[in-house]
């Protein structure tokens, strides 16, 4: 097979670089470069993160009370890591090779993070209010947005997804909502919006993955789904009227599986109804009391409900399959056909 012509249905997105890995892949003996790189990428990544967390944690760790934390050195430190594992992130994207693909999602995740590190060192000893936040939030979201960019895949996706939610908190904090009340506890005002807009950020992230502009799909489905199943759920404890966002979150769910047919939506679909039959026991059922037979009834009823209506569309499908079966043809008669 010519690697060219693999190379050019990839470029145009007619067949994935695993599909061209597996047609033009290298033999049971045979050299397979793009694993090799695969396979260095993970291990040497995660040592040299380790490593420098390490060694960046030896200078913000004093040997003694006399000593000083030293948090420009540690910035200094993960920031070099960091553009290490972002460079070698861009250079594997330029790969044709599905393996290296592979490796430079997870290289641009770890060059991302370690990033997110140095700013928090490097900003330590900064004070510019609330502006540091947002700026360190841009920056943070800038980079993830261009590991995205340069190789959208499950790592480089969850990159994005944390800037962004990262970005979420930080413009909530120029706004100056109330924050929780240590004493008489809650969420506060700034609790309650945060998790109001990151339900609001995990639909909007499933719909837009539908549509096609946060590849990959999946990545984005998971991403999205999750928030908007765990989400509402640190809202109940501030209202019971959150319960409603809860059931809005499963209904989309639910129905956004159906209709796009996603497998990945219906899983996170079963996981929010799980959630949202805890929080409905939780709400009714107010009673430190309450036994766990009685509790095992709000997931008991709704759950055999929804066996007996599977149940029923299985008959209606096996019904309307031997409906529709063709009828088989007479057999001719012995001695073949005779003409009138």
């Amino acid at each position: 097979m010519d690697r060219g012509w693999l190379d050019d249905q990839v470029d145009h997105g007619r067949i994935s670089f695993e599909q061209a890995e597996s047609i033009d892949g290298a033999g049971p003996d045979g050299f397979d470069r793009g694993r090799l790189i695969e396979a260095l990428a993970y291990a040497g990544a995660l040592l040299t993160a380790v490593a420098a967390l390490m060694w960046a944690g030896d200078f913000v760790t004093p040997d003694s009370f006399l000593d000083e934390p030293s948090p420009i050195p540690a910035g200094i430190v993960t920031l070099i890591a960091a553009a290490l594992m972002y460079g070698l992130g861009f250079g594997a994207a330029r790969s044709k090779a599905g393996a290296a693909l592979r490796a430079s999602g997870f290289l641009l995740l770890i060059g991302v993070f370690l990033f997110a590190v140095s700013l928090s060192f490097l900003t330590e000893e900064i004070d510019l209010g609330d502006l540091e936040s947002v700026l360190v939030s841009a920056l943070i979201l800038a980079a993830g947005w261009m590991a995205w960019r340069r190789r959208p895949s499950a790592p480089t996706h969850l990159a994005l997804y944390s800037g962004v939610t990262g970005a979420l908190g930080s413009l909530l904090v120029l706004i100056q909502l109330e924050d929780a009340d240590p004493v008489t506890g809650g969420l506060g005002a700034f609790g309650v919006a945060y998790l109001v807009l990151l339900t609001a950020l995990g639909a909007t992230w499933v719909a837009l993955a539908h549509q096609g502009r946060l590849p990959p799909k999946n990545a984005a489905y998971f991403l999205g789904g999750l928030t908007l199943v765990f989400a509402p759920i640190g809202l109940i404890a501030e209202s019971d009227a959150y319960l409603a966002l809860t059931a809005l979150a499963t209904g989309f769910l639910f129905a956004a599986g159906v209709k796009w047919r996603s497998s990945m939506l219906l899983a996170l679909a079963a996981l929010a109804s799980l959630a949202l039959a805890g929080e409905a026991a939780f709400v009714f059922l107010d009673d430190p009391t309450i036994t766990l037979t009685e509790l095992a009834l709000w997931f008991g009823v709704p759950g055999l409900a929804m066996t007996f209506v599977l149940l029923a569309l299985l008959a209606a499908d096996e019904a309307g399959d031997a409906a529709t079966a063709p009828t088989p043809e007479p057999a001719p008669p012995p001695g073949g056909t005779t003409d009138t």
